[in-house]
């Protein structure tokens, strides 16, 4: 999909008062996030530009993914239309866009993963997609639809889940002739833009927080999910409510259900304090717990403890105008009392935290940038109980830190788009990563076991070194793109794609 910046005169600040009152009306559906994996966007790092937009205005701050065309706070600049199919008329405030899309992508291993996928996934084999994307609107109501079939020849045995989702797997033995694999997948929204309020609904991840890889309480890595959204704005302060479905470990359909809170406060032009609230219950569901004035880490401590797992994160950014962005986030999942949280190794006592620094700017008259981050995240952080697994994820991968517990990661990315259809960057990755009990979302203990010790990052002493050069071109409708990970067993892909 190719994305285009859409004229400023079009995004009025009255569109939440009114849309009729603006100079051009336009839908306003939520940017896609970044797809590491599949639905890859045309457009690459498209949270990484938004920081750099962001750092290289006077726009205020907020760091709450995906996020509107337009918004009270500022208009994004990667929502376009112009496909096959166009239709748009401003008096009757309407507007339908479709795009066929069809590609082919050769991958060896999975690429720039932070935590392995199925043994065989993805190994040698060439899948073919096909799909539509759609975008539109009618008044306040505003909608986006990417959803593409997949094929894929696979060995008997194999498993292609490099995604992370089922997939239909036709064996040689049973089809007679080969063996491959089919799935489907999707992303969308709905949206509808109120006086007081933007409620949404739709299939996502979500990206909440200053960082662009380790973000601790939501990242834009994790499996997406079914869920509803609703944001408004009272002066400098922002309020986003979220509710999710997830899909319990190991595949189980349990019921397992999400409610978050985001409150982001512009202290001043070039300062932004926030803070995530995020409960998740299992075989259980507190409708009222979507709105915002309920504290979910407050409202946990009069639930069952065994079924429900909380966590709460601040973060704060600092704009260097024009130059750069600081930032850091501290996640509490859980602690044995408040004194002992740094000084004893309890499993109680989860929290992890990151930092990092983004500079934008021109090099030889480019846009060019770097991205710099670090996280720590102790053992069992995201894990929950045996018996009622309320742990804070998707499936079996976190919804936060893609690197999971106990783990400690070092990202260095820098990138220039020579061109506005060229875009190369080399992403380095230094990660420790436990092995033992505590290291995975999908580890749990009893809870009379909370005050046994713990030991970070237990005989791991060297990290495990990746570089991951990357190159994305697009001419007129046809896009291509590569990525090589250098480790000790090297993986790559090229794709080549065409958007009609």
């Amino acid at each position: 999909m190719k994305f285009r910046r859409p004229s400023g005169w079009r995004f009025s600040l009255v569109v939440l008062a009114g849309f009729g009152l603006a100079d051009s009306w336009s839908p306003n559906y939520n940017l896609p996030l970044d797809r590491p994996y599949t639905l890859r966007n045309s457009e690459p790092s498209l949270i990484e530009r938004e920081h750099g937009r962001a750092l290289s205005d006077t726009l205020p701050l907020s760091w709450v993914f995906p996020r509107p065309c337009i918004s009270p706070l500022d208009s994004t600049d990667v929502c376009g239309s112009g496909h096959a199919l166009h239709y748009h008329q401003d008096a009757r405030q309407e507007e339908v866009d479709v795009g066929l899309i069809g590609a082919g992508e050769y991958r060896l291993g999975i690429p720039n993963s932070p935590i392995p996928a199925s043994q065989s996934a993805g190994s040698g084999d060439l899948t073919y997609e096909a799909g539509l994307i759609a975008s539109g609107g009618k008044g306040p109501l505003s909608f986006y639809l990417d959803a593409r079939e997949f094929s894929s020849g696979v060995s008997d045995g194999a498993v292609l889940d490099f995604d992370r989702e089922p997939v239909d797997l036709q064996k040689k033995s049973t089809t007679g002739s080969i063996s491959f694999a089919s799935f489907s997948r999707y992303r969308a929204n709905v949206a509808l833009d109120l006086p007081f309020a933007r409620v949404t609904a739709g299939r996502d991840a979500a990206h909440w927080g200053p960082g662009v890889y380790t973000n601790l309480t939501f990242n834009q890595e994790a499996v997406p999910f079914n869920q509803y959204g609703l944001q408004t704005h009272v002066g400098p302060i922002s309020v986003t409510s979220l509710y999710g479905d997830l899909l319990g470990i190991n595949d189980n359909h349990d019921e397992k259900n999400l409610y978050a809170h985001r409150y982001e406060w512009r202290v001043s032009r070039d300062w932004l304090l926030g803070f995530t609230d995020q409960i998740i219950l299992y075989r259980d569901n507190r409708s009222y717990f979507f709105l915002p004035v309920f504290p979910l880490f407050i409202a946990k401590t009069v639930l069952a403890e065994d079924n429900n797992n909380g966590l709460l994160s601040a973060d704060v950014t600092y704009r260097i105008p024009g130059f750069g962005l600081l930032y850091s986030e501290f996640l509490l999942d859980d602690l044995e009392s408040p004194s002992s949280l740094f000084l004893k190794n309890y499993r109680e006592n989860k929290w992890g935290a990151m930092m990092g620094a983004q500079w934008g700017g021109r090099v030889f008259g480019k846009e060019s940038g770097l991205v710099l981050e670090a996280s720590h995240v102790e053992p069992w952080v995201y894990t929950h109980f045996p018996d009622f697994p309320a742990q804070a994820s998707n499936g079996n991968y976190p919804l936060g830190n893609p690197y999971g517990p106990n783990s400690q990661a070092v990202v260095f990315q820098p990138f220039i788009r020579p061109t506005e259809n060229l875009y190369l960057s080399s992403k380095m990755v230094l990660l420790w990563k436990g092995q033992d009990s505590g290291s995975a979302v999908t580890d749990s203990y009893s809870e009379k076991d909370n005050l046994l010790s713990k030991t970070f990052l237990n005989g791991v002493d060297k990290p495990q070194i990746s570089v991951s050069p990357f190159l994305s071109y697009t001419w007129k409708r046809v896009h291509v793109e590569t990525m090589m990970d250098i480790q000790r067993h090297p993986d790559y892909y090229i794709r080549l794609q065409g958007l009609y």
